[in-house]
């Protein structure tokens, strides 16, 4: 394992020496302030009623969930709709965590070891298993950068999962498919499972721990420093950083109540936040925090309670639209992202969606006559009401006159509102057929009926 150099080591122990815990809600204030839509949060319908433990979104559209017996689902209407995939997971395993960097690239890990990736959004995943460890570890945290750059973190047991019986573990990888080992805290260091982890480039890096000590890395999680133990921290559950100075830690305090910790300078030095607002809830663990940026955070908590702020956590806004246990929180930009929890529960934050149900309309706008062999024009029309994306997938049927199909052109994504033309080569024999046009726009909406025109071969 590489280590840091005699002079980085000095630096980094002093730096920890001057690390500081204040409890002030308005310490590192900033004056810029976001538009949040109050309460606008609508309930998304999962599809299962097990636990969702993970989220993950690449943009408003785009989004990812995973939890209990192997689930991972995705949406990419905004969560109009979800799906279940299928993946490698055992159905009888939880999924506890899932992060995408594009709307085709992304991770998932299985608590039992199961490391997954795909490259295709979630529709397909290679799996494999981490076999450098003597028990089987429990994965319960995950940060990537970019397609090659990815971090897990939890706990290997070494005689068993009870409390003190276990160590951290990370594994990292910067081929996206080859993954190494680290220990953050030493081997001898019972009681030190990773709860999160994050990385703002593959370099820099922070972890967390259920015994509510911290650590940093600059070499890509190769190396780590010496834990640092923020006073009146019982165990940290989450971590998120927007840069490589602003950043956000949250857990349970020793007294058993939700806490947010802020950092402005990379985490030498911590500032309590929102103590008050969480009292108000009240909020007795914080579980997971997203920074949006170095000004906007969203936090979420057991009994349903949800938490923001605007600027950098001078001021704390708390929102419960729910009862359920929540367990992770993933926002696209300042007003729109996801919050999952206990019995399949998926909340959408952001403007109301315009959801497309209305079905499209297609059109065959002549009768087509053609010679053997020779090529034939098909004019065709797919006319969409909106709310529209103003595309429509689009195939052709040739069915004889007992209704046999005997060609099929599969013309791919149309625009929809235009008169167009699909010309193929008649190889048929000679006779007359029906030409059906079938159509599904861009929200999944097939059409009521196919539209059709009579096909003349001489």
């Amino acid at each position: 394992m590489r280590r840091p150099t005699t002079i980085l080591a000095t630096i980094v122990a002093a730096l920890l020496a001057t690390a500081a815990v204040t409890s002030a809600d308005a310490a590192g204030a900033r004056s810029h302030t976001y538009r949040i839509s109050a309460g606008a949060w609508t309930a998304q319908t999962s599809g299962t009623i097990g636990f969702l433990s993970g989220v993950s979104c690449v943009n408003a559209a785009a989004a990812w969930a995973s939890g209990q017996n192997g689930t991972i689902l995705r949406t990419t209407n905004g969560g109009a709709s979800w799906v279940r995939l299928s993946s490698p997971a055992p159905a009888g395993e939880e999924v506890t965590d899932v992060e995408f960097v594009s709307p085709t690239t992304g991770w998932a890990i299985g608590s039992a070891n199961a490391i997954l990736k795909s490259t295709s959004g979630g529709t397909t995943w290679s799996a494999k298993s981490f076999l450098g460890f003597t028990y089987p570890p429990y994965l319960l945290t995950l940060s990537a950068t970019d397609a090659s750059h990815a971090w897990i973190g939890g706990y290997d047991s070494t005689g068993g999962f009870t409390y003190d019986a276990y160590y951290s573990i990370l594994l990292g990888t910067t081929d996206g498919s080859t993954w190494w080992s680290s220990a953050p805290m030493a081997a001898g260091d019972y009681g030190h499972g990773l709860t999160g982890i994050d990385f703002v480039d593959s370099q820099r890096g922070w972890a967390v721990t259920v015994d509510g000590s911290f650590t940093i890395t600059t070499d890509g999680g190769r190396t780590w420093t010496t834990p640092l133990y923020p006073t009146g921290v019982d165990s940290f559950s989450d971590v998120s950083f927007a840069d490589a100075a602003n950043g956000w830690a949250v857990g349970q305090d020793s007294s058993y109540a939700g806490f947010i910790m802020h950092t402005t300078d990379g985490g030498r030095t911590w500032y309590r936040q929102a103590q008050s607002t969480l009292a108000a809830g009240p909020v007795s663990e914080v579980t997971a925090i997203c920074a949006v940026s170095p000004s906007v955070a969203w936090a979420v908590c057991r009994g349903g309670f949800v938490v923001y702020t605007t600027n950098a956590g001078g001021s704390w806004t708390i929102e419960r639209p729910t009862t359920r246990d929540l367990k992770d929180v993933s926002f696209a930009n300042a007003d729109t992202g996801w919050i999952v929890g206990d019995a399949g529960t998926i909340l959408r934050h952001g403007p109301r969606l315009a959801v497309d149900t209305v079905r499209p309309v297609p059109r065959a706008l002549a009768a087509a006559k053609v010679k053997r062999g020779k090529m034939a024009t098909l004019k065709y029309r797919v006319d969409d009401a909106a709310p529209s994306a103003g595309t429509a997938t689009v195939v052709i049927k040739i069915k004889n006159a007992a209704g046999k199909v005997k060609k099929t052109l599969r013309l791919g994504r149309q625009p929809t509102g235009t008169a167009l033309k699909a010309r193929f080569r008649a190889n048929l024999k000679k006779g007359v057929y029906k030409w059906y046009v079938y159509a599904t726009d861009a929200a999944g909406n097939p059409q009521s009926k196919p539209a059709r025109q009579k096909l003349t071969v001489k």
